[in-house]
């Protein structure tokens, strides 16, 4: 999984506060899809669209000034006709899980803090598979199948919906 990661830094400016004087969570949701875009872009080799959002965290507020690193990864893939998580539809191309992770980071302190946690997923158009991705670490386990226990949670929440 290591091995798909991409990062990005910057410093958060004041064109980018909301109504309260911290960064509006637009401008990151934003900065995080297009570091999770070029993630799955770079990972595949080939023609993405974005699929959904699946799941976004605000932790923390991020403050004018701040020092924000985003780190993405895959976090896992799905193959052209295979199952849903849930068992319910096949895939009609390959999918791309990714998840990006802000942090606010202080230099002058040697501290950093989770800000934000946001989940994509991109279907892959002009293939017919793409790579597995394996943990390799037990902390990358345990973020993969919280993962895959949201979505096929997600996924039942919307059958029960559309079947009501």
């Amino acid at each position: 999984m290591y091995k798909t990661a991409l990062s990005n830094a910057l410093t958060c400016q004041p064109q980018a506060q909301n109504i309260h004087g911290r960064i509006f969570g637009g401008f990151l949701m934003r900065r995080a899809f297009e570091l999770a875009h070029a993630t799955a872009q770079l990972f595949s080799g080939g023609e993405i669209i974005f699929l959904e959002v699946d799941d976004v965290t605000f932790k923390r507020p991020v403050n004018i000034g701040d020092l924000l690193q985003l780190e993405s990864v895959v976090l896992y893939t799905q193959q052209k006709n295979e199952r849903s998580l849930a068992g319910i539809e096949q895939r009609p191309y390959p999918e791309i899980h990714v998840e990006v992770v802000a942090y606010v980071t202080d230099p002058s302190k040697l501290t950093s803090h989770v800000s934000n946690t946001f989940n994509f997923t991109f279907a892959v158009m002009n293939k017919e598979k793409v790579l597995a991705v394996y943990p390799g670490t037990e902390l990358e386990a345990e973020r993969v199948v919280r993962m895959m226990l949201t979505d096929k949670e997600q996924e039942e929440h919307d059958l029960a919906t559309l079947s009501s």
